[in-house]
């Protein structure tokens, strides 16, 4: 269908424009006393449904307007002898662009739902043309860049222009702007018919942007029953809206409204849309770990598109947002897409998940560390881990190979154990331990050293021991008939005896052997010295002569260490005496 739409650029009332039953309606954004309309007058005027666009002049820089007196010099040309007021101005300028942005800013605040740029073939001036060679392809820069620059503010905000309908040989024109407003299409200013070759060059020109989907809409000067029946069958014929105002555009004009005229809230190109919209989704853009826990490490949520005609709205935790940001603290999260599109359809969704952006990390240590604590030499190779979550899933990686639980290794070496920790958002932690373990240790032997008498009795008279030789990480001890000793030192005691060696290495190994003899040594005899007396005599009277009296001298022998006196040569006895029991094996 064709839009219909109203022009008022004077005697703008926002309860009349709320009435008045156009699809589109342009209106001045300021009162005749030059007052900006406010954003809730805005809203008033937008509440019946219409698209309402807000004025203003692209080609010509007004002097009534705030931004006049801060213009350069250079940017104003000469003054419009048609409109009081209204200068040619150097549209293809940064500065006056910058008007421009301006312009659109204080409309996107106020909450208008576009902008209207009138006096768009300005280009066409000789004033322009002199100045810049290239000002047909200046204006369309302009526009398309403008357009650009409001989307980026309001992705809805919608920008018509005012003839110049030349420029919809450029493509990337027509493809920015939404609809297009002409004047006098079928009649001049004075009522009479326009000749058809002027007609029939403009529709050409509009046929463009009829065929590419935009809202073309004529804005004839008639007045008569006759003449505005005329206006809207022939714009009816050539898919056309059409409104039929006063020349002044004062206030709504009613003359040209048709019987049972009602607004069509507008879409895209103008045509009507539906009451229904479609519910935009929302999902976790990485749902980590579980898939569907709606539990993450990442609280990235992915979108639906919303449609060129919705603005999109969020709610994060209860807090309203134009934009999604995602939340960054831990915890349960709702966040609320609300869709809202021009006809006022409204469209919710809603996700509630649980951000969850930490994990412990797990400990592992030697149950046992034997032997010197802290080295991590060991000869039990039991690990101890700290307790898992109730969320997580704990594996390990044992010497490089994935495994769901720990085994102890049981070969001698080096070794290293990773443990990982996985909850159910998806975070990953670990922790490893490297340790050596040891679980030999070499048997230490024991044996006499001489083993005197006969050869493996272990009956000696010599309790010297013979011990293997002790590792480099050995320490080694003693445990003599049932004494600890940190060395052995030989027995002297005769008798039995138990000498046990202990062998511990940096591990903790243990190893003991233990020998068990018996020690028969010689022990020395003292001889009863003879009772003193005088005299002499002979050797247990064996020889030399006969025996003298008690106490006399030998003449000849030696003397009798039994009798009863005489002196004696004690080394000559003790010589005899070792003569005589030397098969005893005594020793003095």
């Amino acid at each position: 269908m064709t839009v219909t739409a109203s022009f008022v650029l004077q005697g703008v009332d926002p309860k009349q424009i709320a009435a008045a039953p156009f699809d589109v309606q342009v209106v001045e954004t300021t009162s005749d006393s030059g007052v900006a309309f406010t954003a809730a007058q805005v809203k008033q005027m937008e509440s019946g449904g219409s698209q309402v666009l807000g004025y203003f002049s692209l080609g010509q820089a007004e002097d009534y307007r705030d931004y006049f007196q801060s213009l350069s010099k250079s940017v104003l040309g000469p003054l419009d002898p048609n409109w009081a007021g209204d200068y040619q101005v150097a549209f293809w300028t940064p500065e006056w662009k910058a008007v421009a942005q301006k312009a659109i800013d204080n409309m996107i605040s106020a909450g208008y739902n576009g902008i209207f740029f009138d006096m768009v073939d300005a280009y066409q001036t000789s004033w322009a043309t002199s100045h810049d060679a290239n000002a047909e392809q200046d204006m369309v820069n302009l526009i398309t860049s403008l357009k650009d620059y409001a989307t980026s503010k309001n992705p809805n905000f919608k920008v018509w222009v005012n003839g110049a309908e030349e420029l919809l040989d450029h493509s990337d024109y027509l493809g920015k702007i939404d609809g297009l407003v002409k004047e006098e299409v079928y009649y001049t200013d004075t009522g009479s018919k326009q000749p058809v070759s002027v007609t029939q060059y403009v529709l050409n020109n509009l046929e463009k942007a009829v065929d590419a989907g935009k809202s073309v809409v004529t804005i004839e000067y008639v007045t008569g029953a006759t003449k505005i029946a005329d206006v809207h069958a022939q714009a009816a014929r050539d898919h056309l809206g059409s409104y039929v105002g006063n020349l002044a555009l004062t206030g709504v004009d009613y003359d040209g409204v048709l019987p049972g005229q009602t607004v069509h809230p507008v879409g895209i190109g103008g045509t009507s849309i539906d009451t229904s919209i479609d519910t935009p989704t929302v999902a976790l853009t990485h749902d980590t770990g579980t898939p569907g826990d709606l539990i993450t490490n990442n609280a990235a949520l992915t979108f639906s598109t919303a449609a060129a005609d919705v603005t999109r709205s969020f709610k994060i935790d209860g807090a309203s947002s134009a934009g999604y940001t995602a939340p960054t603290a831990n915890g349960a999260h709702t966040v609320v897409v609300t869709d809202t599109d021009i006809a006022g359809n409204v469209a919710t969704n809603s996700i509630t998940f649980t951000l969850d952006k930490t994990i412990a990390t797990p400990t592992a240590a030697l149950t046992s560390d034997t032997g010197t604590l802290g080295d991590l030499i060991t000869n039990n190779a039991a690990l101890t881990f700290s307790k898992a979550a109730a969320d997580v899933i704990r594996s390990f990686t044992i010497d490089g190979a994935s495994s769901a639980s720990y085994k102890a290794p049981t070969a001698n070496g080096a070794h290293t154990v990773v443990v990982t920790d996985t909850d159910t958002a998806g975070n990953m932690a670990n922790t490893s331990i490297s340790f050596t373990l040891d679980k030999t240790i070499a048997t230490p032997t024991a044996a006499l050293t001489n083993d005197t008498g006969t050869p493996g009795d272990l009956i000696t008279s010599n309790a010297a021991l013979t011990f293997s030789k002790a590792a480099a990480d050995v320490i080694r001890s003693f445990t003599i008939d049932g004494a600890s000793s940190a060395s052995y030192t030989a027995l002297t005691t005769n008798g039995a005896h138990t000498v046990a060696v202990t062998d511990t290495d940096i591990a903790g190994n243990t190893a003991t052997n233990s020998i068990s003899f018996t020690l028969s040594a010689p022990t020395p005899v003292t001889p009863t010295p003879p009772a003193t007396g005088s005299g002499s005599g002979t050797v247990g009277g064996s020889s030399g002569g006969t025996s003298g009296s008690t106490g006399g001298t030998s003449t000849s022998g030696s003397p009798d260490p039994t009798s009863g006196g005489g002196s004696y040569d004690w080394h000559q006895v003790r010589d005899n005496f070792h003569h005589e029991y030397h098969g005893q094996h005594w020793h003095w």
